[in-house]
């Protein structure tokens, strides 16, 4: 239910609690790596928006987001994170 109304974070650490406690239930497991993937797509979604207003998202970022491809989420939230941080450092050294 957490799940479904977004709420991952407390979602893991529910799953984490049931494993604490039977570290053999593999349902567990695997519906508390659903909810880090859908916490991660969730994030890159948050920093799209955000990184919108300083620099031109690449397609192949938002394309990782629309298509849900949770295998590559972390990577393209270091990408986005890299290309904010060279955009900020630019507009620092021409004064703002």
């Amino acid at each position: 239910m957490l799940g479904v109304m977004c709420r991952y974070d407390e979602a893991v650490e529910c799953y984490e609690t049931v494993l604490s406690i039977d570290p053999e239930r593999g349902s567990a497991a695997w519906h508390r790596d659903r909810m880090r993937e859908r916490r991660g797509l969730a994030a890159l979604e948050a920093e799209i928006r955000e990184a919108g207003r300083v620099v031109e998202v690449p397609a192949c970022i938002r394309d990782v987001a629309r298509e849900r491809d949770y295998g590559n989420v972390d990577l393209a939230r270091a990408v986005l994170r890299e290309l904010v941080g060279r955009a900020e450092r630019a507009a620092i050294q021409r004064g703002g």
